[in-house]
């Protein structure tokens, strides 16, 4: 009898200090979500009495004590743990957007984890469960994820670079059938001058039934959510269980390089993750057809895409050892690169070597960047590191990439499988400071190329450690891609239930141009003005020649509009519509 007692008394010793802890961050949870204030700060609860937190958590203590009693039998105490502390975290990213503080957050997760897992807790669940879970849960992340894309074309937030040079593109595509624009260099130029992307004519029957800004954006967000169904293929294929599946599945679609990738609208890169994660599958299943159309897909995007096959090819040779194929696929993405250097330099403007001006002379060109990587590997560590001794930006690059996925790509003792890790040096090495930054579409390939290494390095670990593993990483990426997009899309509610009406106003305001015309916009005024032949954006086009000129009024002073406008009102302009603060349309009869 005494040592039962002893056995009791000393469990709830070992049990207190983690219901203390899950009652303050339950308290927490609770109280943030009814704050008014947006940002975490020591005045944010002032006007509350301490005695209502005091009673709060008094409450919340009793009423786990209550729950572990009426079910004894079930390990209740890391369950609050884990549920206290994802709130709390998920909450908090909501209102702190700086990568750098939310690491606490990340902190707390990754330690209420390791608890649960060394307090015995099951994550099982009914592979029924499983499946509704997920899709329940991805479905609302993909209705945020679409709805922040077409808001921002709503409150005409999204600009000409690089959002209304495709909707140019893609207006002379269904009209013309071939890529051309105005707005991407000041004058008629075939894209594929600039980046030989033949993949785009995939995406040309939806918008020739949809013909919308909206219609592009929204196929950004469908083509990348579309990998899910390759990533669900190969965690098949390497028989993950059912709860970590729901958990990776989870993870990727809040994966912040997918969501907050897309947050300056659409790019051909978003092709390159679902065509690279079908050619690892096919890969996998050693369906040798489909593996190398993938494969071709993949370089069909952009020249730049063959790196990611080339490294494929390479992981192939030193990992699997299969020679045919990793030879081959290398030959065609080298051959496929040349061509596209090729074209783009006898037929276009040539190829965008300087985003490795660090790696190469002036007069080189991007060739010379793998050799000299190869040459000079001192070079490399001193390139890959002076970013990050000279700023945070690529350190945080670094956390937002790999925190989320719990750092699961590293997990294996196999270096060969590192090599999946190498499309990170790419951008890690570049010179151009928008390689390193999340909330561009330079990183949807590594994304294939992280989330494969994580499937392949989950299937060596047992079934307990895969499910834990996949729940942090999905409650990190909820976490991050909250931070980041959260705000956006608060903003863009605000913005559109204030100004609603007023946006409608503009719509209507450039429908009236007529679409044989030729126009002169301000730069966000480009995307919805980009259905016609000749679409200039004004920044970068310093000639009087078109039929209209549109200025967007939002933020500008009155002496910057004023420069603007007169060497139109010089040329005979004359004010056709003007709402103050908002638009104001010039035409010359």
């Amino acid at each position: 009898m005494v040592l039962k007692e002893n056995k009791i008394i000393k469990a709830v010793g070992n049990e207190l200090l983690p219901k203390l802890f899950s009652s303050w961050f339950f308290m927490g949870a609770l109280t943030l979500f009814f704050a008014k204030t947006e940002t975490v700060s020591l005045e944010m609860f002032q006007s509350i009495n301490l005695i209502i937190f005091v009673l709060i958590f008094i409450a919340l203590f009793a009423a786990q004590t209550f729950i572990q009693k009426l079910f004894p039998d079930v390990k209740t105490v890391p369950i609050f743990v884990l549920i206290s502390t994802s709130m709390l975290s998920i909450e908090a990213a909501m209102r702190i957007n700086d990568s750098f503080m939310l690491l606490g957050f990340v902190l707390a997760v990754f330690l209420a984890v390791r608890y649960a897992y060394l307090s015995g807790l099951d994550l099982s669940m009914s592979p029924k469960i499983c499946k509704t879970v997920a899709a329940i849960v991805c479905l609302m992340l993909s209705i945020f994820f679409c709805s922040v894309m077409v808001l921002r074309v709503v409150v005409y937030s999204s600009p000409n670079f690089d959002f209304g040079i495709f909707c140019n593109i893609f207006y002379n595509l269904k009209e013309h059938f071939q890529p051309l624009s105005t707005c991407e260099r000041d004058g008629l130029l075939s894209h594929f001058a600039v980046h030989f992307s033949p993949v785009l004519y995939l995406l040309l029957p939806i918008y020739y039934i949809f013909p919308s800004p909206i219609t592009v954006n929204l196929m950004q967000a469908l083509i990348l959510l579309s990998g899910a169904l390759p990533l669900v293929l190969l965690m098949k294929k390497y028989k993950l269980n059912s709860v970590t599946k729901m958990f990776l599945l989870i993870a990727y679609f809040a994966y912040p390089a997918i969501n907050y990738g897309s947050i300056y609208d659409f790019h051909e890169n978003c092709f390159i993750l679902p065509f690279l994660l079908w050619m690892f599958y096919f890969y996998e299943k050693g369906k040798n057809i489909l593996f190398f159309i993938s494969a071709f897909l993949t370089l069909t995007v952009k020249e730049e895409a063959f790196a990611y096959v080339f490294i494929f090819g390479f992981y192939l040779l030193l990992a699997k050892k299969d020679w045919k194929k990793s030879v081959a696929l290398m030959l065609l993405s080298v051959a496929y690169f040349i061509f596209a250097v090729y074209y783009i330099s006898h037929f276009g403007e040539g190829i965008m070597s300087y985003r490795f001006s660090n790696l190469k002379l002036e007069d080189e060109g991007l060739l010379s960047v793998v050799k000299n990587v190869f040459e000079n590997p001192t070079l490399v560590l001193k390139e890959l590191f002076r970013g990050i001794s000279a700023n945070s930006a690529k350190l945080i690059y670094v956390i937002q990439l790999f925190a989320p996925l719990a750092f699961m790509p590293f997990m294996s003792k196999k270096f060969s499988r590192l090599m999946l890790l190498c499309p990170v040096l790419i951008n890690l090495l570049s010179d151009y400071y928008y390689q390193c930054d999340l909330g561009k579409q330079y990183s949807f390939g590594i994304t294939a190329f992280l989330f494969y290494a994580c499937i392949i390095n989950l299937a060596e670990k047992e079934g307990k450690k895969q499910s834990y593993l996949s729940f942090t990483s999905a409650i990190v990426s909820v976490v991050f891609m909250l931070s980041l997009m959260y705000p956006r899309f608060s903003n863009y509610m605000l913005s559109y239930s204030v100004n609603g009406d007023s946006y409608k106003l503009v719509s209507e305001i450039l429908e009236e141009i007529p679409e044989d015309a030729s126009v002169t916009a301000s730069t966000f005024f480009v995307p919805r003005l980009s259905q016609r032949e000749v679409i200039y954006e004004q920044y970068y086009h310093s000639a009087v020649d078109t039929d209209y000129l549109v200025l967007d009024l939002r933020g500008a002073s009155s002496e910057s509009i004023a420069e603007i406008e007169q060497p139109y009102i010089d040329a005979g302009y004359e004010v056709i519509n003007n709402i103050d603060g908002l638009i104001r349309v010039y035409f010359k009869g």
